[in-house]
């Protein structure tokens, strides 16, 4: 069988079908033969990414994207990824673009309404063909998953937010999974005292070293004067103190292993928030409060938080008027008001109260007046008119100042966020950035939002948070100011645009030299979707935590298209890194490996893997970091830690042929 990744296939050329009518029944449109290439909906970020991974393993990709012109677009055609322009959500652009014989359709736009739309669309010409679609609505996308068949649901934010979350809390821990009922995590740890891999395999799966000492290795990877090398399963070489090792393991094992410095307290700490984390992505939330509820709460807030400043003074003053005016005119006031036989109504102090309200208010209805009182009287009525009108007045002003002149959730954000120490400040209120503040928030983490947008979608979700929210541009160094740069531990530069994202971080990194005596700078993560330019800013700039949320993403929507789960996804040294699980085909090239001769052929590493009980479709018990030398046998389920790309090389090689 020929191997796609060693020759490249030729690209094909669709048939026309909106020439024909859709009134013809479906099945007249089929074509013979079975041609599984797979349909990618609109070539934004995430889209590209999944087109080029699968183009990259030689499988015949069709885009279909409203805008043929922009610059992935193009791209994708330099891929030699064949383009149908129109609206995916039109029935004769699926057909053109070959949705009758397609493996699968993956749907990648943002907009969760147009989203669905194709869905629907799709599934009504063609109900067998698999769909895998993109939603950030977690509750509409599980009603569609339970209720449409054969499509699976994704959702950007979620797969790459964990990522991002960690990256602000400068941890070494840099990811956890589950696998069966074990907990499990990749770590960098610190060597102690020389060690050798093999000591380390007995109770974790050792992935890179990073070499800060001299020690001679055959072949390595470098990345900013460290040698960045990759582990073969066979490697039993000693690694020397002031060496890391990134490697992947149970919680209990990565604790216990000799000689490496990793807090067991930190590791637990995290790997409870990740617990509830997951536990809340399974159990169905209650619905969201209206909207009007979280803006009356805001305003209340604000309202309180004004009681801080010459309000209070004003506040105050007027109440104090009102109280003593209500009592001396209950007490001395003669009411001219009779009923119908002549007799004065009493005078309550209800009646003096409202008297008081309307003089200082300067309403006046005349039904009480001071003109039949006694001369003490009149002259209070004078001091009342003229001081309650003054204080009322200035009263008024404040509440006109901060309705009119004050952004609601600017000024809390603002008055909050000077507050804060040690705070993590997210920048670009989109799905990603949201997802990011709620994981934050959960965890007990001190943030603060900021976002150019004061319509943004997601603001008044921040705000129910209660996560101060600064309105302006990140790069500016009075929005700095406001987020409270100089006690900040770390800014996320979240929003979709590279170069809005470098520009803020280059600013912010300047601003809190300058305001700060900390030695350390900011600790940035950069959203950045070219991998080129983050090797450049790292190399320029010395800022080495920038990921790709659609590089995050990506492995999730290719693996559900091809039918192999991946379980997570991570980053190291700014490349993504996937956790998937994988059943050995009985007919493809992979049965009958060793451990060590399937990382010679994929590169990537088996952390465990599961027996097959030959025909009787079951399995055996979990075993984790198999040898180098252990079979890994037909039907066989290994869970691979490595490259999404060299994972769609196993996919390839494990096909049935």
């Amino acid at each position: 069988m020929d191997n796609p990744l060693n020759q490249q296939a030729a690209p094909k050329v669709y048939t026309d079908y909106e020439a024909m009518s859709l009134a013809h029944p479906v099945e007249q449109l089929k074509k013979p033969g079975q041609r599984n290439h797979m349909i990618v909906c609109e070539l934004q970020s995430l889209g590209f990414s999944v087109a080029e991974q699968l183009k990259a393993v030689g499988l015949e990709v069709m885009a279909i994207e409203a805008d043929a012109n922009h610059s992935l677009a193009r791209q994708a055609q330099d891929l030699k990824i064949e383009l149908t322009e129109g609206d995916a959500r039109e029935p004769s652009i699926l057909l053109q673009a070959g949705l009758l014989e397609a493996a699968a359709l993956i749907i990648c736009g943002k907009n969760d309404l147009v989203n669905m739309q194709i869905l629907l669309e799709a599934r009504r010409l063609c109900p067998e063909v698999r769909i895998v679609v993109n939603f950030a609505d977690s509750q509409l996308g599980a009603e569609l998953g339970r209720t449409v068949k054969n499509l699976s649901v994704l959702s950007l934010p979620r797969m790459a937010g964990p990522t991002f979350t960690d990256a602000c809390l400068s941890s070494s821990i840099l990811d956890f999974f589950t696998l069966g009922a074990n907990d499990m995590a990749v770590v960098k740890a610190r060597i102690m005292r020389p060690t050798s891999l093999e000591q380390i395999s007995a109770r974790a799966l050792p992935l890179f070293v990073w070499q800060t000492e001299n020690i001679p290795v055959p072949s390595s990877r470098h990345d900013n004067n460290a040698a960045w090398i990759e582990i073969d399963p066979l490697d039993r070489r000693q690694v020397q103190p002031g060496n890391h090792v990134t490697m992947a393991g149970r919680i209990e094992d990565l604790v216990q292993l000799p000689g490496i410095e990793l807090d067991e307290k930190t590791v637990l700490e995290t790997l409870a928030r990740y617990k509830q984390e997951a536990a809340r992505h399974t159990t169905r939330t209650k619905p969201e409060n209206p909207r009007f509820t979280v803006q009356a709460k805001a305003v209340l807030r604000q309202l309180i938080s004004e009681f801080k400043g010459p309000f209070r003074y004003a506040m105050a003053a007027v109440s104090l008027i009102v109280v003593i005016s209500t009592f001396l005119l209950w007490y001395f006031y003669r009411n001219d008001i009779t009923d119908a036989q002549g007799n004065p109504l009493p005078f309550t102090i209800l009646d003096a109260a409202y008297f008081t309200i309307t003089v200082v208010t300067s309403v006046g209805f005349g039904d009480h007046n001071f003109a039949t009182q006694e001369w003490p009287l009149k002259l209070f009525g004078i001091f009342l008119i003229l001081v309650g009108v003054a204080s009322t007045s200035v009263l008024y002003a404040f509440v006109a100042n901060f309705i009119i002149t004050r952004r609601l959730a600017q000024t809390l954000g603002r008055e909050q966020a000077t507050e804060l120490e040690d705070h993590v400040i997210v920048c670009g209120m989109g799905a990603l950035g949201f997802e990011v503040v709620q994981n934050l928030h959960r965890q007990g983490q001190p943030v603060v939002a900021v976002d150019k947008n004061e319509q943004c979608a997601h603001n008044l979700d921040v705000l129910r948070l209660g996560v101060p929210v600064i309105y302006g541009d990140i790069s500016q160094p009075q929005t700095l100011r406001a987020a409270n740069v100089k006690h900040a531990s770390s800014l996320a530069l979240l929003t979709g645009d590279d170069l809005a994202n470098l520009k803020a971080a280059l600013s912010a990194r300047a601003e809190f030299a300058s305001v700060t005596t900390n030695q350390h700078p900011l600790h940035v993560v950069l959203r950045l979707f070219d991998l080129d330019l983050a090797d450049r800013v790292a190399e320029t700039f010395n800022i080495q935590t920038s990921y790709s949320a659609s590089g995050l993403a990506a492995p999730y929507f290719v693996g559900s298209a091809l039918n192999y789960e991946v379980i997570s996804t991570f980053y190291l040294r700014r490349r993504p890194f996937i956790v998937a699980r994988l059943e050995i085909s009985p007919t493809g090239q992979l049965g009958g490996q060793t451990v060590a001769q399937f990382y010679k052929t994929s590169r990537m590493r088996v952390v465990a893997y599961t027996t097959a009980y030959q025909g009787q479709g079951q399995t055996g018990n979990l075993r984790l970091y198999p040898g180098p030398e252990t079979p890994l046998n037909r039907g066989d389920l290994i869970y691979l830690i490595g490259s999404p790309y060299e994972m769609l090389k196993v996919y390839w090689l494990n096909r049935p042929g």
